[in-house]
């Protein structure tokens, strides 16, 4: 998905920057994006230990721990992966390469501490936390460049993680309470699904056309004959 969206933002950011309108797209698709990923995010950051647990039994819930504690980090990452074309864009790869060398830094410098402590959540915990540092500032200083203020960017991953989360609350209710099991976490995983698309088509009427079209492309297709 990642991927797509990169190579479809990359080619549209070159024609708006031509017409004058790169700031609009690139807040449209930071938008999209918080609206896309909000939830899978937030998901794994609240139910990590328990999904792995039930997916892949109790030996797995240490490293279902481990995902959450990524999960900041990977939300960054996907976020500001399409994003990061703008540096070609907007001709400050200088700015590009400073950020990948922080990125090594910081990696290698959060994998130090925790071995030097013996503790790999510390080590986590730091290749996260920094991680969201500075892809945060990398996002901050590129859409800024485009002509979208921080306030906007605030706003917009404000909108996408509190629509997550009033969709999720029922999950995490029962994972806080003990009660989220094998029996319980499908339907409640379907529940909260279908009540964060009905919220996203709700307040972005033309992202949920487009779910919508998916959604009636995917009823239509036949199956593939053998």
């Amino acid at each position: 998905v990642g991927g797509a969206v990169n190579q479809v933002f990359f080619r549209r950011a070159v024609d708006s920057k031509r017409d004058g309108t790169l700031g609009v797209l690139a807040d449209k698709t930071f938008y999209y994006l918080t609206l896309l990923v909000g939830f899978p995010f937030l998901f794994l950051c609240i139910t990590g230990p328990a999904l792995f647990e039930i997916v892949f039994g109790g030996q797995w819930r240490e490293a279902g721990f481990y995902v959450q504690i990524l999960s900041p980090w990977l939300f960054c990452v996907f976020l500001g992966t399409p994003l990061s074309n703008l540096n070609i864009i907007l001709e400050v790869q200088a700015i590009g390469l400073l950020v990948n060398a922080l990125l090594l830094l910081t990696r290698a410098g959060s994998l130090m501490v925790g071995a030097w402590l013996g503790d790999p959540v510390v080590a986590l915990i730091l290749f996260s936390g920094s991680g969201v540092l500075v892809w945060g500032y990398y996002i901050k200083f590129l859409m800024k460049k485009s002509g979208v203020p921080a306030g906007r960017l605030l706003k917009r991953i404000s909108i996408g993680i509190l629509l997550a989360l009033a969709s999720l609350t029922p999950l995490a209710g029962c994972s806080i309470g003990g009660w989220l099991n094998a029996y319980t976490f499908l339907p409640l995983l379907v529940l909260c699904g279908a009540s964060y698309v009905g919220l996203v088509c709700r307040i972005s009427p033309e992202l949920g056309e487009k779910v919508r079209d998916v959604i009636q492309k995917i009823r239509r297709k036949e199956p593939c004959s053998s």
